[in-house]
């Protein structure tokens, strides 16, 4: 006999259910209500949840009542848990399952199925994958079929992620044997609107007809449309005729990329030295538009019409990304644009170069113009940029002097003292202006990349030393980025000529000297203001609208200043006996031609490179104003108590912030978004993602190949030698240029530097960086100090310790460990 047993029970027939009883009747009974809801054949079922105190005879007595009717005799008993077939978990094989139970042993096996509940390695599975435990469960009690035929669909790869490729299993019978892998199935592989079978498993000729797979097929499509979500569906067919079984979604999708979507590259090589490390939703809004109008216009200038433009905004307005925090280059879209260039190839390897990319796309995944198309834009961009080529020295005069017109009418303004409507309205103004003024540094650019790769090349033709052509382009004597060093090297000597202030930077704290310099009007005070307004927004992070410079934080350059004065570091000359010396083998060319064509590159390449890093400079200035407006917007928010700290400004979204002045803010409580992204940020800061990332689909949904410490390489390490000489002594990490303080000697190591770090360089007998290319601001400012320089030195930062002696090759690049 049956032993009797209290359980609770509540008995619910398909027909009778509702929405209301989803949280009731678990996961899987919903799938099979949802079939049924949207007009499939689903073999006739109910769902047993235990809830009510009822007896074994009761449960029985239930059971029979919802079948009474039926002929069938077996059935299928299954789970239904209220999280099971969810989501982001199946606990698919976590609970028994029992197929063709005669009717009279229904009542045991559901029993069975309950029991399943209480079994151990189910707290495993859901700590394993951080789910929850899936709350009491349900059983389903459904009609068999016998089948002619049985299997499962997928409406996605769920091995490779692909969304457009669907796969059908099918097998002679029952799947059972299928779904446990005991039978190997015919399988159908349906992409790109066409079916092709790729394995007929067991069977000699095809289980399901063209007719069978239409259906399923067009099943999987109504189960998207109205469930919005990939799933793998089983089913079974009988006398033509297909029933559906059950269905649920394809949890392994969940983080997966879509390998069926359009690749995309994303490479922060070069961006990373304007933008190194996490950046600020707000410097990310501003940049992001900024970089939209530099390539428009750049394809204006080169030709490209106003209607292609228009055509591929998609591309320009999406040059770059943000991910886990970073600025990336989208590669994919850079190519492309490059692409409506003329030339493209030539182009391309030289823009390369000048950017530092090591991972190209492939030519063919690229749509590219017909060749008439090419020739005729090639005819429009050779003038253009014959005219430009002669008449940019004039407008480069004409652009320094119209954006400084610009920019002294906001400096030095305090715009925490106007409304945040006007600080807004006087932004908008300003970026217009810019964006009308930054042609003469776009063409700059474009010839600096041309003429750099141009010299180099006719550099290792007509000398046959590639390594010579960096010491020629040094020593350009006019370039704004040393001249920082000039003045400090200049407040140094006035220092010393002092004895007040001698005594003041070699007794006090920065803090101490900072008070006395606001008393003060004296040479040497003076001298320290003019820097501090000239070139206090000249620091690491520049171009991070958050960045404290030494505007906003006179101290940490007064501390800076100390070092020198105390002679801790020597603040070194331009050093052209490098330049002097390589010009000596260009004087020993035989050829007349050939030197004069070399010596007109190199000049020219001289000029464009400094042009270019002056340019930059404007740039840099032009942050600075924007930095203080958001800053004085910021101080008005925290007065009126919309944040709780004007820095919280650089937590918001350009436009977030202009759509709360305008009234068309989607979020009102700006201090809750502030919160949200600051948590957000947090978990950033735990990661590092790799400098170059291929993608699939939504950027999101990849994994970025994020690792806290890289595989040390073995051995001696190769990067790209930028500035010449040979120099041997221990190593010193440099993460934060701000707070370290570098020992006379030591080489510097960095995965990437901005124009702030110059006041590092003075100290090091050597620069080697991760990153960067020819054209990085390390190396030119290395070359014009006569410090030997290497960059693309990947994965130093991982491979040396602090102290590791080496001695490193300016020229080749070449990085050897030295015994100690």
């Amino acid at each position: 006999m049956t032993r009797s047993v209290e359980i609770q029970s509540e008995v619910y027939h398909f027909e009778n259910i509702s929405e209301s009883d989803f949280s009731k009747i678990g996961g899987k009974a919903k799938g099979l209500f949802r079939l049924h809801e949207m007009g499939f054949l689903v073999p006739d079922w109910m769902v047993i949840r235990f809830s009510p105190m009822t007896s074994e005879k009761e449960l029985q007595r239930k059971i029979d009542s919802c079948f009474s009717d039926k002929d069938t005799s077996l059935f299928a008993v299954r789970s239904s848990a209220i999280f099971e077939d969810g989501k982001q978990l199946s606990f698919a094989g976590q609970f028994s399952s029992y197929l063709n139970v005669k009717k009279e042993n229904l009542t045991e096996f559901v029993l069975k199925v309950k029991q399943s509940y209480f079994n151990s390695n189910l707290a495993n599975y859901t700590n394993s994958l951080g789910g929850e435990m899936p709350g009491m469960i349900s059983v389903i009690i459904q009609e068999m079929v016998e089948a002619d035929a049985a299997g499962v669909l997928f409406s996605a790869c769920p091995v490779t992620g692909n969304r457009n490729k669907k796969i059908i299993h099918a097998v002679k019978g029952l799947a059972d044997e299928l779904v446990s892998g005991k039978r190997n199935p015919e399988s159908h592989i349906v992409e790109n609107g066409e079916v092709r079978i790729e394995s007929l498993g067991e069977n000699h000729s095809p289980v399901l007809t063209s007719f069978i797979l239409e259906e399923l097929i067009q099943n999987s499509d109504v189960i998207f449309q109205y469930e919005c979500i990939h799933h793998d569906l089983e089913y079974a067919v009988k006398d033509g005729q297909v029933y559906m079984l059950q269905y649920r979604p394809l949890t392994t999708l969940t983080g997966m990329p879509d390998s069926g979507a359009k690749k995309m590259l994303w490479d922060n090589s070069n961006i990373g030295e304007s933008y190194p490390g996490i950046t600020s939703p707000l410097t990310f809004s501003f940049i992001k538009k900024m970089y939209e109008s530099v390539y428009v216009n750049f394809v204006r200038i080169m030709g490209v019409s106003r209607k292609e433009v228009l055509k591929n905004k998609h591309l320009f307005q999406n040059m770059l990304g943000r991910l886990q925090g970073r600025v990336y280059y989208n590669l994919r879209h850079w190519y492309e644009v490059v692409a409506m260039l003329p030339g493209y190839s030539f182009n391309a390897s030289f823009m390369e170069k000048m950017m530092g990319v090591s991972e190209v796309m492939p030519e063919k995944e690229l749509e590219k113009m017909s060749k008439s198309k090419a020739f005729f834009r090639l005819i429009i961009s050779l003038v253009k940029m014959i005219y430009k080529w002669f008449s940019l020295p004039r407008e480069t005069k004409v652009f320094h002097k119209g954006v400084n017109d610009v920019f002294v009418n906001y400096e030095g303004r305090d715009f925490s003292a106007c409304s945040p409507r006007e600080t807004m309205e006087e932004y908008l103004k300003l970026e217009e202006v810019l964006l009308k003024k930054w042609e003469a540094p776009l063409v700059n650019d474009f010839f600096a990349m041309i003429s750099f790769g141009v010299s180099e090349k006719l550099c290792e033709k007509y000398t046959g030393n590639k390594e010579l052509h960096a010491s020629l382009i040094s020593g350009s004597g006019d370039m704004i980025s040393t001249k920082p060093l000039d003045s400090m090297r200049n407040i140094t000597r006035l220092i010393h000529a002092d004895s007040y202030w001698t005594s003041l930077m070699e007794n006090k704290q920065p803090i101490a000297i900072e008070l006395q310099l606001r008393k003060l009007n004296d040479p040497v005070a003076s001298a320290i203001r003019k820097h501090i307004q000239i070139f206090g927004a000249r620091c690491t992070g520049e171009l991070k609208l958050e960045t404290r410079t030494y505007q906003e934080e006179p101290v940490k350059f007064i501390a800076l200043i100390q070092q020198y004065v105390k002679k801790e570091i020597e603040i070194p000359v331009l050093n052209s006996d490098l330049y002097q010396s390589a010009l000596k083998e260009v004087k020993s060319i035989k050829n007349p031609i050939r030197k004069f064509i070399l010596n007109y590159w190199i000049k020219q390449t001289k000029r464009l490179v400094s042009g270019r890093e002056n340019m930059r400079f404007e740039r840099t200035r032009a942050f600075a104003i924007a930095r203080k407006m958001f800053l004085g917007i910021g101080a008005r928010f925290q007065a009126e108590g919309i944040l709780h700290d004007q820095k919280d400004i650089f937590y918001l979204g350009m436009e977030e912030v202009f759509s709360y002045l305008n009234g068309t803010a989607l979020q009102e409580g700006l201090r809750q978004l502030v919160a949200l992204r600051k948590e957000e940020e947090k978990s950033f800061n735990s990661t590092k993602p790799n400098s170059r990332i291929t993608t699939y689909g939504i950027p999101y949904q990849n994994p970025f190949n994020i690792s806290i410490r890289k595989e040390a390489i073995q051995g001696d390490i190769q990067g790209e030698g930028c500035s010449k000489g040979i120099v041997r002594g221990k190593v010193r990490r440099v993460y934060d240029p701000f707070n370290t303080k570098l020992v006379k000697g030591e080489i510097l190591l960095a995965e990437f530097t901005d124009p702030g770090w110059i006041t590092l360089f003075p100290a090091a007998a050597g620069i080697i960086v991760e990153r960067g290319s020819q054209l990085s601001h390390s190396a030119i400012v290395s070359r014009e100090l006569g410090i030997p320089c290497i960059v693309k030195a990947e994965g130093i930062m991982d491979t040396l310790n602090d102290g590791d002696e080496i001695e490193m090759d300016g020229s080749t690049g070449a990085i050897r460990r030295c015994k100690m």
